[in-house]
């Protein structure tokens, strides 16, 4: 893949969160490659891109609008997006996962004519009344509370990626817990807290024990959300997926995340029926016959992948309530154990 356009085929921009590092072009250069940002504003003349010899596998350059078209020229390939900034802006670059109040996209210590450029995920706790920047570039998700939807539409040059609104009450404080989480139902009672507060999670959000009562106004979840089955008529009406979906399990629980591979001997120790959730990507062994499964595995709620022996697929098939990812039949290297949990 060459070129530098938005959304060309088998480019990406970054996902959110995702953002490793931020370079620059100095020194003799040459061959640039494996960043998550790339800023070239620096760079006053075309003589000074002549440096560079490619760009590999950068998410998004920044670069002067006047070079846009020698930059055009350098061979480019596994690039997300390229941004062109006006000469004689001021740009504020973040990256990352950025935590920040509306109010702060009004830029009151700044210039108008100041650009701000968010590579990963920008999470605002706060409804945004208005944009004080002359270019606001979003390149990633941009999640906001409603009510924010037309200044922010207006005043967002750009976006590469998506915008994400989520219920919001005047006045409420919002909680926001960064990553993939694990929480008690317990802790979903909010206790010391308000009953408007509104609590959100940035990644996938598993609640470990039976929620009781729920303490917040909103929980609002940007991956998937895990509960006990028993709690879904407490803890649904309060719920809000923005980039996933709620999956609820019953039973005696084990959760599993990343990768993994069960032998045998694993559900042979298990004592009594368990319910597995399973978060990545995992293989049953071909030394698991069916009915040991069935006898050990009472429910399997799965958000990636599970792979095991063409025998088995019914079985796991049958025992699965709830599904985001696939099911599939082990290949014969795998079978013999000659391969790992990933292909």
């Amino acid at each position: 893949m060459d070129g530098t356009n938005d959304n060309q085929p088998g480019s990406q921009p970054p996902s959110s969160g995702t953002v490793s590092s931020v370079g620059s072009a100095v020194g003799g250069v040459g061959e640039i490659k494996n960043l998550g940002v790339l800023d070239l504003t620096a760079m006053r003349s075309p003589e000074e891109l002549d440096r560079i010899t490619a760009i590999r596998n950068v998410g998004v350059v920044l670069v002067p609008e006047s070079l846009a078209g020698k930059l055009a020229t350098i061979p480019i390939s596994s690039t997300g997006a390229t941004v062109a900034i006006p000469e004689g802006q001021h740009v504020r670059l973040l990256t990352g996962q950025t935590l920040m109040g509306g109010e702060a996209l009004a830029n009151p210590a700044g210039e108008e004519s100041n650009v701000l450029v968010v590579v990963g995920q920008l999470v605002l706790t706060s409804p945004v009344e208005r944009v004080g920047y002359r270019q606001l570039i979003a390149i990633g998700q941009v999640v906001a509370p409603r009510g924010s939807e037309g200044p922010l539409g207006a005043g967002m040059t750009r976006l590469i990626g998506q915008a994400l609104y989520y219920p919001y009450v005047a006045g409420a404080e919002v909680k926001v817990v960064t990553g993939g989480n694990r929480m008690s139902g317990e802790a979903l009672a909010n206790q010391g807290g308000r009953e408007d507060d509104i609590l959100l999670t940035t990644g996938r959000l598993v609640v470990t024990s039976p929620v009781e009562r729920v303490g917040y106004r909103h929980i609002v979840a940007l991956g998937d959300l895990f509960a006990p089955k028993d709690s879904e008529a407490t803890l649904s009406p309060y719920v809000t997926t923005l980039s996933g979906r709620a999956m609820y399990y019953s039973g005696r629980p084990r959760f599993f995340e990343g990768k993994d591979r069960f032998a045998r001997a694993f559900f042979e120790l298990l004592e009594g029926q368990t319910t597995l959730v399973l978060i990545g990507k995992f293989v049953v062994e071909p030394d698991v016959p069916p009915e040991l499964l069935r006898q050990k595995i009472s429910e399997i709620v799965l958000a990636g992948s599970l792979r095991a022996p063409k025998g088995l697929i019914p079985v796991i098939q049958v025992l699965t309530t709830e599904k985001l990812g696939t099911i599939a039949a082990l290949e014969e290297n795998d079978q013999n154990g000659e391969a790992g949990v990933e292909k």
